[in-house]
């Protein structure tokens, strides 16, 4: 006998259906808890309830993985990060496996209240929306890749590579990734990396 899980785009106006009890589906929102939150190894979103509305400064209870700035250390902490072809390979002068090397960036940048975004984007079919992300090596691994970069490209080349990285960001969001246009802008980007 089938049945039937019916959703919407937030939590706070969702039907739902007696498939997921049927199937033992935990499904996380509640009244005090309304919110869309997808994670995944890079980072986590969140969505809906309070934070429809921009005025509200997101809630403290929706960060799982990173600090507010009154709760990080007083004390700075430091990352020596190698790259390699514009790829991380090593943290403290060690070399370490990918996903070994942004677990442990996420881990210290999150004690110390980095990677919270809050973003009003555009959405591909037209419409506005507001998520907070917590992005933790992505805001540090970012930043310190672009700090190289300052350093080894060219004025031209830095002004250039902004564009293209805005225009790559939106053919990969597209959905375009298997474009000409796509594969050109990543030959210039594999270009400037080495």
């Amino acid at each position: 006998m089938g049945s039937t899980l019916f959703f919407s785009a937030c939590p706070t106006r969702t039907a739902v259906g007696i498939g997921a009890n049927l199937y033992s589906i935990p499904i996380p929102v509640t009244k005090a808890s309304p919110y869309s939150i997808d994670q995944n190894l890079w980072a986590r979103s969140i969505e809906c309830g309070v934070l429809e509305d921009t005025w509200n400064e997101p809630p403290e209870d929706i960060f799982l993985w990173t600090r507010s700035p009154e709760k990080t250390p007083a004390r700075p902490a430091y990352l020596e990060i190698s790259f390699e072809k514009g790829i991380p390979i090593s943290l403290n002068g060690r070399r370490i496996e990918p996903v070994a090397l942004l677990q442990k960036v996420h881990d210290l940048a999150g004690r110390h209240g980095i990677g919270r975004i809050d973003h009003v984007g555009n959405r591909l079919v037209g419409i506005k929306s507001r998520e907070v992300y917590e992005a933790r090596a992505a805001a540090a691994l970012l930043k310190a890749h672009q700090a190289l970069e300052d350093l080894v490209l060219t004025k031209d080349q830095l002004r250039f590579s902004t564009k293209v990285a805005a225009e790559y960001a939106d053919l990969v969001y597209s959905g375009l990734w298997f474009t000409g246009m796509r594969q050109h802008l990543a030959a210039y980007v594999e270009s400037t990396q080495k």
